[in-house]
Order: structure tokens, then C-alpha cells, then sequence
């Protein structure tokens, strides 16, 4: 577990993979899910802060947490644990109607979880209460975000549903739904009561307005982020989007009120000087005049290369009979991703 307090990383060291956290903001109780099971992070006597399992040994691949009304609740494949003043008092086991539990997620004080094969059930008293929470038929909750009394639903088909009561949801129509699905959505946390960032699998952050479902900015490889595939995404007090990915972490500002465009493909010569006008970029470069445009293909590009493998020699002679041999077929060779940028320069032309 990795601590940073502004200014140094700290190493908590643990006993494996760790999944999920989650604080109790009534205690300050930081709880957390792993490859081994579930716990906190206790502080010695020393002042240093470990981490400390609460489960059993037969626990394993805690992927999800979530702090209901202090009680806290874990979740893998199998079972949905509740804790209690760092006990354990109920084990919901997942069978073969429910399937594998998908999900864990908090909705108007209460706990939900989402199963493979029917759908969303509510964690009451040690049972499962099967509810419908009024979405489309047959949709997956993948993850909900709070900010007060609203709440933000994102589905298994990319789409995204707001709530303010427990009673009716309604659609966000996104402005580039597209987008969305070739991205595959699977995060969202709330900026403001005006903005949501959605952290995608292929497509790196998109901002969001929820009350009309247009786009803000999409902070994606291109762009700058060293990675599209988002692990985990967080707010902190300022303002400011964290977001987790192959190459570490990113700290984003969407507020910030300077905006970098050299990472944007096309650009060609030395930056001579840069206008806008009418909504649109333009750029002069020692090679001439290029203007910023959108590109609306979003899918990935997979080309093929050819890699030539070096023959370790030998320094003993090798003698083999010869014999006929089939054809032998030549290997396809490694294919290497490239990423498509959103939105390019193109040169004007005079």
C-alpha cells in the first residue's frame, strides 16, 4: 500500500495484492480488500501505520469495500462479508440462482450488490432482496458514484442513469455516446454537483456535464496520459482527478486554466505562434499554418511488423541427418499497438 501526503511516497507493506479501499469518514478508519482476504490499517505503538487482515485464511480476492452507516461491507466472487468493530457478523454466499456476485455498491444508505445471473439484490439483516432499482431490464450495475443526495449509475451497455431519490432514474444521454462504448466505461467519481469524470478501459478520463451529458474534455493518451487503460480514479479536496494506471499515477486539474496541445498529432516544424478564433485552434509553425480538428474514429489500429531473430551460434559443430521436411509456415508476426490520437492537426493548405 502506497501513502503520499503531498510532498514523499510511503511503502505500508501488506501481504499480498491490494484491491479495493475504502475510509470511514465517521472514524477515519481506513479499510481495504486484497488477494488475501480483508482488513484495516492499524497504527503501533510506534506511530506506524500496518496493515492488519480481519478476515479468515480461507478469504481470498477481496476486490470491493464500502462504508454503510459504519458498517463495512467486502466483496468477492463468492460472498458479500459484513464487518462490525472489526468483526465479522454475516457471510452472504452466492448460489447457483444468484451466480457470481459482480459488484458492490451503496445507494441511498443501503447496500447492493450486482450478480451474474439475476441481477441487482439489497444486503438486508444477512439476506439478499431482489430489487429492479427501476433500470432497463437486464442491465449489469458496473459501479455508482455519490455527491450528496445524487447519485450516478453506470451500466454493463456504457450507459449512465442519475437518481436524487431512491424512487426513479433518469438516462444522462451522453454527447458522445460513441465514444463511451468503444471505450467500455467503468469508473465514475464527481468533481462537482456540474462535473463527472468516467474512467474507461481504451479511452483514458472523460469529463462530463450530468446534468446534460455533454463533454467537457477528454484527457485520454493523446492528450497526455501515459496509458487509456484506467485501474482506479479518485477526487480530492481541491478538486483535482487521480487517476491510477499501468504507469503509475496522474494528478489532472480540469480546472486548471492552462491547456497543453503539443501533444496532439500533426504538429509539424518549430511553434512559431498560436490563435484562436471562432472556436478553433490555429497554429503556425517555421512549415506553415495547421489547424486543430476533430477526428471521430476511436477504435484502436493494430498494424503488423517484421522482427528478425538473431540465431545464437554455437561453438561445437552439430552434425544431423538431413530428411525431408513439410512446408513450414511462416510465422504471423507480433502485432504492436498503435494509438490513434482524437483529435489532430491537419495543415492548411494556402
Amino acid at each position: 500500500m502506497l501513502e503520499f501526503d503531498g510532498t514523499d511516497w510511503r511503502m505500508i507493506p501488506g501481504q499480498g495484492a491490494i484491491y479495493a479501499l475504502e475510509i470511514d469518514p465517521a472514524t477515519g478508519t481506513l479499510y481495504w480488500g486484497g488477494a488475501k482476504g480483508f482488513g484495516k490499517v492499524a497504527i503501533t505503538g510506534n506511530g506506524v501505520p500496518t496493515v492488519q487482515t480481519l478476515s479468515d485464511e480461507s478469504v481470498r480476492d477481496v476486490y470491493q469495500a464500502s462504508i454503510i452507516k459504519g458498517t463495512a461491507y467486502f466483496l468477492n466472487d463468492e460472498a458479500v462479508y459484513q464487518l462490525n468493530d472489526s468483526e465479522v457478523v454475516s457471510v452472504i454466499k452466492s448460489s447457483n440462482l444468484t451466480g457470481s456476485f459482480t459488484s458492490l455498491f451503496e445507494l441511498f444508505e443501503r447496500p447492493y450488490v450486482s450478480t451474474d445471473q439475476s441481477g441487482v439484490y439489497r444486503v438486508d439483516n444477512g439476506s439478499l432482496v431482489n430489487e429492479t432499482l427501476g433500470l432497463p431490464e437486464g442491465s449489469d450495475v458496473i459501479f455508482c458514484a455519490r455527491n450528496g443526495s445524487n447519485y450516478l449509475i453506470g451500466t454493463s451497455d456504457n450507459e449512465l442513469f442519475r437518481s436524487t431519490d431512491a424512487t426513479s432514474f433518469n438516462q444522462v444521454n451522453l454527447r458522445d455516446q460513441q465514444y463511451a462504448e468503444a471505450s467500455v466505461v467503468v469508473s465514475a467519481v464527481w468533481v462537482n454537483a456540474q462535473l463527472v469524470a468516467l474512467g474507461t478501459l481504451r479511452g483514458g478520463v472523460v469529463f462530463i456535464n450530468p446534468n446534460t451529458g455533454a463533454t467537457n474534455e477528454i484527457i485520454n493518451y493523446t492528450t497526455g496520459l501515459p496509458d487509456n487503460e484506467v485501474y482506479s480514479i479518485s477526487t480530492d479536496k481541491n478538486q483535482n482527478v487521480w487517476v491510477a494506471h499501468d504507469y503509475g499515477f496522474t494528478r489532472i486539474a480540469p480546472y486548471f486554466p492552462f491547456r497543453s496541445f503539443s501533444h496532439y498529432p500533426g504538429l509539424q516544424g518549430n511553434l512559431l505562434c498560436a490563435h484562436s478564433f471562432k472556436k478553433n485552434v490555429y497554429v503556425g509553425t517555421s512549415l506553415g499554418l495547421f489547424k486543430l480538428e476533430k477526428e471521430a474514429d476511436y477504435e484502436e489500429i493494430v498494424y503488423y511488423v517484421d522482427v528478425e531473430v538473431p540465431i545464437k551460434e554455437t561453438s561445437k559443430p552439430l552434425t544431423v541427418d538431413v530428411q525431408p521436411a513439410p512446408e513450414q509456415t511462416k510465422p504471423e508476426p507480433e502485432p504492436e499497438k498503435k494509438e490513434k490520437g482524437l483529435v489532430p492537426f491537419s495543415k492548411k493548405e494556402p
